[in-house]
This record gives structure tokens, sequence and C-alpha cells, in this order.
């Protein structure tokens, strides 16, 4: 199966080598038949199967390389295993081995296992590009946690926050999904061996030793009970992957809205050109993002519902989770490569950020107003102040610190109140809390 975003139209902004050898057709195939010589190697290790077919299937095994197998399997079986386990039988096997080879197994725990040894490889990626975002983002968030910028609530200008605190905002669901996906990877990470219904009824009392020795010559974990038709360590991943990949959604929307030509308060190094119109400067990288984001979100239905995984085993199921995992991955694997990127490009504009905030004519400080005037009034009257202040700004286009200080009848200390550097609150603090907690983690 293709990656889909392989698409004429998008150019090259999508592509991810790293991850498209991971779970190409030929990773696959040579999973399948890794996992197929470490079967027959311990079945024959343990009486299971003759020795002498044992050896001789991983020899045989052991020299097929990918180009070997004629990849063009026919749809009459609907999985791939029938016909590769026949393929290899008839070119690669003497007739008295061909009976023991894929001894008591069946296509699901082939394909499964081969899938969770493609997982442990995709996920050491993942965890390695997560590991450079957190840092940098963290060494950015502290270059600039006491940077005052325009917080923005329902599209609206609200208080202050700082550049600092809006990034570390952004990224420290990343870090949880982060701590969240390492907690999971031993279950994740299972050998699959049911056999034919769940029950591994072929091997009899040499089942617990099999499961024990095959999984460590695979470096995967031991299964406690068969889970052909319990799937929720794969949705679970997917909830993590869709998660973080929306979270690089945000960071993505959060740098589209900054640029815009209005505001510019982030300046991209590397933007998109337009075919006709040369003065645009395309935020391609958060468009992206964005994209991204979405297109997990759509496919998560679809993995959710696997779990609906009828008696002991469903073809229906379990072929919507071998389409729409694999590109949940693709979208997790390219959101972070190019989350990234535009972490490394983005860069505030001082200037604009100062002159956004005074367009607010002091509007931006109404609550620290509201708050500071409760000392000297009521809070009632306080906020009956501070409204009238408002309104007259908006009629006449003056400043919110001018108005206040026609309306009030006593003498109030503003200076605090309309300095942005007084007004950050917490976010310090914010940036401090999540730089510390990525310092803290042994990635």
């Amino acid at each position: 199966m293709s990656n889909m975003f392989d698409n004429i139209f998008l150019g090259g902004l999508y592509s991810d080598p790293e991850v498209t050898s991971i779970l190409s057709i030929e990773t696959c195939l040579m999973a399948i038949i890794q996992f197929e010589t470490s079967l027959a190697k311990v079945e024959g290790n343990i009486g299971v199967i003759p020795k002498t077919s044992a050896r001789s299937i991983q020899r045989a095994l052991k020299r097929i390389k990918s180009g070997d197998i004629d990849s063009k399997f026919v749809a009459e079986d609907g999985i791939i295993i029938p016909q590769l386990i026949s393929q290899i039988k008839k070119k690669f096997l003497a007739d008295e081995d061909s009976d023991y080879l894929h001894w008591g197994v069946t296509s699901q725990d082939a394909i499964d296992t081969a899938r969770c040894m493609q997982l442990r490889d995709f996920l050491l990626v993942i965890e390695s590009r997560l590991k450079s975002v957190l840092q940098l983002g963290a060494e950015k968030a502290l270059a600039y946690k006491c940077l005052p910028i325009a917080s923005r609530t329902r599209g609206q200008m609200a208080s202050i926050t700082s550049l600092g605190a809006k990034l570390a905002a952004n990224f420290f669901p990343i870090l949880n999904q982060r701590i969240r996906l390492s907690k999971l990877k031993p279950n994740i990470l299972q050998l699959s061996l049911g056999g034919s219904s769940g029950t591994s009824n072929c091997f009899g009392k040499k089942y617990d030793i099999l499961v024990k020795e095959l999984a460590k010559d695979l470096n995967l974990t031991v299964p406690i009970i068969s889970w052909h038709n319990n799937r929720e360590t794969f949705v679970e991943l997917a909830s993590i992957l869709t998660i973080i990949t929306s979270c690089f959604g945000k960071f993505g929307a959060d740098i589209f809205w900054m640029h815009q030509s209005e505001l510019q308060e982030i300046e991209l190094n590397n933007v998109g050109r337009s075919s006709v119109m040369l003065h645009k400067k395309n935020p391609i990288l958060p468009e992206a993002l964005m994209a991204l984001a979405d297109i997990n979100n759509v496919l998560i239905s679809s993995m959710n519902s696997t779990m609906v995984h009828r008696n002991e085993r469903d073809g229906v199921a379990w072929t919507k989770e071998i389409i729409v995992l694999k590109q949940i991955m693709f979208c997790t694997g390219i959101a972070c490569k190019l989350g990234l990127n535009l972490l490394k490009i983005a860069n505030p504009r001082r200037d604009n950020i100062s002159r956004n905030l005074e367009r607010s004519n002091g509007l931006i400080f109404a609550e620290t107003a509201v708050n500071h005037l409760s000392s000297y009034y009521n809070k009632s009257d306080a906020k009956r102040i501070v409204s009238e202040g408002i309104k007259n700004v908006e009629t006449t286009n003056s400043t919110l610190l001018v108005e206040l200080e026609k309306i009030t009848e006593k003498r109030v200390d503003y200076s605090e109140v309309f300095d942005s550097m007084k007004n950050l609150g917490q976010a310090p603090e914010i940036v401090e809390a999540f730089c510390d907690k990525v310092d803290h983690q042994n990635f």
C-alpha cells in the first residue's frame, strides 16, 4: 500500500524517505520472512518441528532478498500470507522441509508480528524527531519567556502573554504524548502467536516456552493472551499519534495567524510563492501541519471502529486497521518532520508585536485596569469606570489610560497597569515548568 501523500499535485512537501522505507513493501516482506525464520528456529530448538528441517528452513529464508519474491499477489485470498508461503515452499524449500514452514501459526500471527517489527523502527524515528522538537521548543520558549505579545481568545485580542508561554503551551501536550508513548511501547510491540482461533492449540504444553523464546528472538514482548481480536493497543497508539499530529496542527495554526499580512508578528525564513501574485509569502509549513491534523482526525474515527473485531478474527476490522494505521503513521511522521522545520524558521518580529499591542489603544489592559481600580473603588464601580473608558476610546480613538485619568476622581497610580512586562502574569513560570519537564526527561 502506497503513501497517500505520494501525489504529483503536492510536489515534494510531504516526502518522508525515512518513514517510507520503514513501511515499504520490501521492508514488510522481509519482516514476515524474519518472523518465519525465527519461528522455525525456535520450533526446532524446542522440538515442535524436526531440527534438520528447522535448520534447512532458516538457511533458505536467510538467503532470500526482497527482490527474490514475486510481489504481484492475486486478490483471491485477501491477504499476502497464503501465496507468500506457497511461493517460498516452491522456490526455496525441499519437499521434506516445506511442510514445517509456518507450522502452527496463522496469517494474522505473521502479519501482526511483522507490523510490530515495523512499528518498533517507526517509533524510534518518531521519538527521535519529538526529542529534537521538544529540545528546540524549550530553547526557544526560554529565549522568549518574557517577550510580551497579545494573547487572543476567540479571535480577539484578550490580554498580555509571552511568546515563550505560547510556545510552551503548544509543545507541552506533545511532551505528554511522548511520555505516554514510551509507557505504551511494551504493550504495542508484542509478538502475535494465537494460531487459527487464538488458542494456539497446535503447540500443546510447549506453547509457553515457544512464545517466550520467539518473543526474545524477535525482540518483542510476550503477550499475556492472544490479541487477534483485541486491537486496543493499536487503537491507543493511533490516538496518541493523532493527538501529536493535532498538536502540531495547533502550532501551525498559531504561526499561520501570527504570520498573516495584517499582523506579521512572526517572520518565516522560508515561504512559498504564488504563481501570479509576486508579493505573496505563503505559509506553506503552517498550512501543511493544519492539513495533516485534519486528515488524521478523520482517519482516527475509522481506526476506533476496528475495536469492533467480531468473534475471534475479523477480516473487515483487520483490513481497515491495516490500511488506516499506516496512513496515520505517515501523517504523524511528516508532521514531526515539518513541525521541527517550522520551529527552526519561525522568528518573532518584535517591532510588529509592539505595534499591534499599541494599536489596541490600551484596551488590552482593561482586565488589569478593573482589578487595579478595585483597590480604590468597589468592584462594580471599577467595572463601570473601565467600561465607560472603553466606550470613549472606541468613539474618540483615544487611549484607555487617557480616558481613565479623565474619569477617575481619585488619584490612581496607573504606572504598572499599562506596562506590558508587569502584565505577564504566570507566563514566565509556564515556560519554566515546561522547560523543567523537558530537562528531566530521559529521552
